[in-house]
């Protein structure tokens, strides 16, 4: 008897079978297309092993990858491995290009020597490989940050840097306290000059000094008067050695300036052009008008607005030194309301506690010095010295940011067609004043050589060469006509000559210049507008581990001027030659407004880096002094020069031989100026006559202290010429002077007359015009008419 399971698979193959039979004989009465159809079912259709059809639904047994291709891999494990071909050798192609790239084998040909032995020569021709095309050079680059005529005096030079002032310590050095002050003033007078009188725009520091009544040598600036010598202790004042005429003159200088600078703050619709066309606003007819009341109007004006404008720190009301400014000084309630808020959210239900802080307000009435009732009549000369200064002070910041006209000049300064390449930095100071006048020349011919080569690469490219034939780059061309002139003046001179040579073309270089740099180093950094607003124009020189030296003098801006040493390094250098040379001298410079530069000077040490780390440090800079006077005349300048060589030497282990020449030669350059005392320390013992430090990182300031010590010997003999004209032609005006016989005679165009005849007789008439006089007038009419009547009869 068959098993259950045996009898299932019967039934199931009987029924397939009998299905099988039923679908052949439908099968024979359908189309071929029914087949296709068939097949595909069938093969949608998955078998299983007992040849039962399965459902897409029934998912498959899982079975390993590897048994399929188990036989295969075994086939590949049994293989013996074969080792690779040598990579074989490419045959040179047979292109003819391709084989003019190889060398080509040279042919032994044998000869017959004398001996008779054979001998094997190669073949002397060589077939040359095809040059492959070379790149293009690169024209050098220029950064222009590099090549300007200004740069930027950061204070970050002093970061890592301290100054110590005994180092300077000599009889001339005197602290100033209000020196930052009047620099300021003079500065502003200098940008915006077409707003101030003329007589304004040549004022010198002691100008200042003497008509706001101010004496150097007290940190604070109550000095009573001028010491007369480090052994002498009396004082003197300034009508103790001043004319009062001179002294009541500048007095009113700074009565026009405060003036001035009240109108300038208060009016409107007035500009630089206005200015120019119609004059300054204030000048000596409004001064000296018969109204009594001159400043009430302008200074009842300032005093409503003063509080709302922000007054000085030094008319403020001091905050006590033993609160701490941090903390509130009272509170309204005694403690804060701190019970639990039922909606944290809104924490406004609790009402917050009123403080009151420490504040800095204005002083009393009867104590404030702009409340001050004597200022209506007497102007600025009605307050006390130091406040004079801080007035004026005040009144150029009140100026600068409230008055029509300063804004529309700064805002024409501030927004032209370029910035400076090197950013916008606070200070801006003329390159030589930095790195001195060897290291720009040095720079100007670096430039000089990166130009040419530039021009030379360019003329060498293709697309350049066809546009110059076709004449598209006149511009190009001309500029390479100029370097072919220049290069040929330069071959023919002598290497040492070719320096001179070279600034000598300095006309020549210029417009090769153009195109390629906004700016050049031996440009002129006053003659640019884009400086003029930052510009520091007194700045003589920086000092690593020293400081910066400053001498304030007016005029810095003035067009008409001829003899301005504010100008570029090249004309400078020329002026400064021929005061040097006594080519000119003090009537040179009265013929050349002389008169309108600053005829007085003083040169100035600014303790930068003790500033720069006290402000850093957030400490109280006010009662701290960081200006000192080191020379207020010729006299003294000379002393400083002498000062300055003990800073200069080196310390006496670190001395080699070679220096001693270089000391020579620096003596004999010292004689050129005039025969100077020695200081010793036995004859002075107020002078610090040790040299800067052995370390090597003053090796630095005594370069720098070297390049100011040239620049000033140099500087020396215009300053000393200058005082002369004060001295010679103190009341006198700038003109040149013409005969009165030349202003009225008449010119005579007939040829025919006796030359010999003539000249006697004019030389008559000069000897008769040099003893004329005022008072004469008949006789010298007289003369003339005879001498005219004499004249006519001849010709």
């Amino acid at each position: 008897m068959d098993s259950p399971s045996n009898s299932i698979q019967n039934l199931q193959q009987e029924a397939q079978g009998s299905s099988s039979t039923q679908f052949v004989g439908h099968d024979q009465d359908r189309p071929p297309a029914a087949n296709s159809s068939q097949t595909e079912q069938n093969n949608n259709v998955s078998q299983s092993a007992d040849n039962l059809r399965r459902s897409r639904r029934v998912p498959k047994p899982r079975t390993s990858i590897y048994d399929e291709y188990e036989e295969e891999l075994k086939e590949r494990a049994n293989k013996p491995k074969k080792k690779r071909p040598l990579p074989t050798k490419k045959k040179p192609s047979s292109t003819p290009n391709a084989k003019s790239n190889h060398k080509v084998e040279k042919k032994k040909v044998t000869t017959v020597a004398k001996d008779g032995k054979p001998t094997s020569k190669a073949n002397d021709k060589k077939v040359v490989p095809k040059p492959k095309p070379a790149h293009e050079q690169v024209e050098p680059t220029l950064v222009p940050s590099n090549w300007t005529s200004a740069i930027p005096l950061l204070t970050s030079d002093f970061k890592n840097q301290y100054s110590v002032i005994s180092r300077l310590k000599n009889p001339n050095m005197k602290p100033v306290p209000y020196a930052g002050d009047i620099i300021k003033l003079m500065a502003f007078i200098n940008k915006f000059s077409s707003f101030f009188h003329p007589d304004l725009q040549n004022l010198s520091f002691q100008d200042f000094e003497v008509g706001l009544d101010l004496y150097p040598g007290d940190p604070k600036g109550n000095a009573a008067g001028i010491a007369k010598g480090p052994d002498d202790t009396s004082l003197l004042l300034y009508p103790d050695f001043m004319a009062i005429k001179d002294i009541v003159h500048c007095q009113d200088k700074m009565n026009l300036l405060f003036l001035a600078l009240l109108d300038l703050t208060f009016t409107e619709n007035f500009d630089s052009k206005s200015a120019k066309k119609n004059g300054p606003l204030t000048t000596w007819e409004n001064l000296k008008s018969s109204s009594k009341k001159i400043f009430s109007s302008s200074i009842y004006r300032l005093r409503l607005v003063a509080h709302e404008w922000g007054y000085p720190q030094e008319w403020r009301q001091k905050l006590p030194s033993d609160q701490d400014i941090s903390k509130p000084r009272t509170a309204l309630f005694d403690q804060d309301e701190q019970l639990p808020v039922v909606d944290p959210s809104h924490p406004e239900i609790l009402t917050p506690n009123i403080y009151t802080w420490n504040t800095n307000e204005p002083l009393p009435l009867e104590s404030d010095p702009l409340q001050n009732r004597e200022m209506d009549k007497n102007g600025i000369l009605a307050l006390k010295p130091m406040d004079r200064v801080i007035l004026l002070r005040v009144l150029v910041d009140w100026c600068a940011s409230h008055s029509p006209a300063i804004h529309n000049e700064i805002y024409k300064l501030s927004h032209g067609k370029k910035d400076p390449v090197f950013g916008i930095h606070t200070q801006q100071v003329p390159r030589y004043a930095i790195e001195g006048v060897e290291n720009t020349m040095n720079q100007f011919k670096k430039l000089c050589s990166l130009v040419q080569s530039r021009y030379e690469i360019r003329s060498k490219k293709k697309h350049f060469i066809k546009q110059l034939r076709e004449g598209r780059k006149p511009d190009l061309s001309r500029k390479l006509e100029i370097l072919k002139e220049v290069k040929t003046d330069l071959k023919n001179t002598a290497k040492s000559e070719k320096d001179e040579l070279l600034f000598s073309l300095y006309d020549k270089w210029v417009p090769l210049f153009e195109g390629e740099l906004p700016d050049q180093p031996l440009a002129n950094p006053f003659s640019e507008r884009l400086y003029k607003l930052r510009l520091q124009e007194f700045f003589l020189g920086r000092v690593p581990h020293v400081g910066d030296f400053y001498m304030p003098r007016l005029h810095s801006y003035g067009e008409s001027l001829e003899m301005s040493t504010f100008t570029d390094l090249r004309s400078l250098q020329a002026l400064l030659s021929k005061f040097k040379n006594n080519e000119y001298n003090a009537f040179t410079l009265f013929e050349n407004d002389g008169q309108s530069m600053s005829a007085q000077f003083k040169l100035f040490y600014h303790d930068t880096p003790s500033l720069a780390h006290d402000v850093a440090q957030g400490k109280n800079t006010s009662g701290k002094v960081y200006w000192y006077e080191l020379c207020h005349d010729s006299t003294t300048l000379l002393e400083f020069l002498n000062f300055l060589d003990y800073k200069i030497a080196k310390p006496q282990d670190e001395k080699k031989e070679g220096n001693e020449k270089e000391k020579e030669t620096s003596n004999d350059e010292a004689q050129t100026l005039e025969q100077r005392p020695a200081v010793t320390t036995d004859s002075n013992p107020s002078i610090n006559t040790n040299p800067l430090p052995k370390d090597a990182k003053y090796n630095t300031a005594r370069k720098k202290l070297q390049i100011l010590k040239e620049f000033l010997s140099d500087y020396y003999f215009i300053l000393r010429q200058l005082e002369q004209v004060k001295v010679q032609f103190a009341d006198m005006k700038p003109g040149k002077r013409q005969l009165r016989r030349i202003q009225r005679e008449t010119v005579n165009y007939n040829t025919e007359y006796d030359s010999e005849e003539y000249v006697d007789d004019e030389e008559e008439d000069e000897e008769i015009d040099v003893y004329d006089e005022d008072d004469d007038d008949d006789d010298e009419k007289n003369s003339s008419s005879n001498d005219g009547r004499a004249k006519r009869q001849r010709t």
